[in-house]
């Protein structure tokens, strides 16, 4: 519980805090992927690879879309359950060829 330092007269609250739970492999989510598919784990792991190095170049060039997370925090009094709170969203916006 936090107190808000702008309204120190009121009652600490619980606001809502990104966190990291888990994480999924690079080995994990080609054996996923070839598991839906036809295609094989190694062939699969290839173009995640080529994929993730091609988005970070366009990045870097400016040339590429992007990806912007966005959560909206209001305080509550009581503490709510992890994912109770509303407003979380993540954004994805197409570069300059328009997608």
């Amino acid at each position: 519980m936090l107190k808000n330092p702008q309204k120190a007269d009121e009652e600490p609250k619980a606001y809502a805090k990104s966190q990291i739970t888990g994480e999924l492999t690079l080995k994990e989510l080609s054996r996923r992927v070839a598991s839906q598919t036809t295609v094989s784990r190694a062939d699969v792991s290839a173009v995640i690879i080529a994929t993730v190095e091609n988005m970070i170049e366009s990045l870097r060039a400016g040339d590429a879309g992007g990806r912007r997370t966005q959560q909206q925090r209001r305080g509550s009094v009581k503490r709510e359950p992890r994912g109770a709170f509303p407003g979380r969203k993540v954004s994805f916006y197409h570069g300059r060829d328009g997608g």
